[in-house]
């Protein structure tokens, strides 16, 4: 029996997907992008009235053979948001020191809840945050508020079926690429030499990752996904795969907070 793996990091044009297919003599990789998160799940499940998403047999299927459900998924997104309050979830703390000084900035401290459910434009929603946390919010933070809102909504969506909630965990790029490499990484991933560091680490994963690349480059352009896009879920992907064949999930903090609506406020690694 096949098992499917995917790291999930969000991209242009939605949600860029990374599919690993493993068997105890194969491996393949395959590269999805989905506009939203519900997208992406109708590919793998069936859709009851009653209970909501159930990882069943797909009832979309754009890979023929492919039809098996997730063992397990790693995204880039904050999952489960602090209501108000000037404490930041402890898990970006966590990842920021294990990151270190020089990587620890690529971890945003996650807005209010009330936050990402502003319509409005950036001057409210970043008064929001102040109002409810002490501190605003950057403008890179708030153009990603929107794809936090829409997980946090779907997640609330289907919480009732924990089959649908355990197999997806929030991740961080930066902190899977460290622990891959067992180093700080030296560059920056916006930089070339950012890139074929991360790429050299992946590499050690999937030897093909180049000839990968190309066919995503082939068949999608950067307007829809960037290449560092690509590099995040791909090693998101491996995690989830190391996470489920070992046995052994890495959660930053060890016991991890639960916000109001009972989800776990953790990034995990393994």
């Amino acid at each position: 029996m096949a098992n499917i793996f995917l790291g999930i990091d969000g991209c242009r044009a939605g949600w860029a997907v990374v599919e690993i297919t493993f068997t105890s003599n194969l491996e393949s990789w395959e590269f999805y992008i989905f506009q939203t998160i519900k997208n992406l799940f109708e590919k793998y499940s069936e859709y009851n009235s009653n209970s909501g998403y159930n990882f069943k047999l797909p009832k979309t299927i754009f890979n023929p053979d492919t039809s098996q459900i997730p063992n397990k998924i790693l995204i880039d997104i904050p999952i489960g948001l602090k209501e108000s309050g000037p404490e930041e979830r402890k898990c970006d703390k966590d990842a920021r020191a294990f990151l270190g000084p020089k990587r620890g900035s690529s971890v945003f401290r996650a807005p209010a809840r009330k936050t990402v459910y502003c319509d409005e434009g950036y001057k409210e929603a970043s008064n929001i945050n102040f109002n409810l946390t002490g501190k605003k919010i950057s403008k890179q933070t708030f153009h990603i508020c929107k794809k936090i809102r829409e997980v946090d909504e779907f997640i609330n969506s289907i919480k009732s079926n924990s089959a649908s909630t355990n197999i997806m965990h929030e991740s961080h790029p930066e902190v899977v690429f460290k622990s891959l490499a067992g180093t700080p990484l030296s560059y920056s991933k916006k930089k070339k030499a950012g890139f074929n560091e991360r790429l050299s680490i992946i590499k050690t994963f999937n030897s093909s990752i180049e000839s990968f690349l190309d066919g995503i480059y082939k068949n999608f352009r950067k307007y829809e996904v960037q290449s560092d896009d690509i590099l995040d879920a791909s090693v998101l992907a491996i995690a989830a795969k190391n996470i489920y064949l070992t046995r052994k999930i890495i959660r930053l903090p060890e016991e991890p907070e639960l916000d109001s609506r009972g989800l776990r406020m953790e990034i995990v690694y393994g």
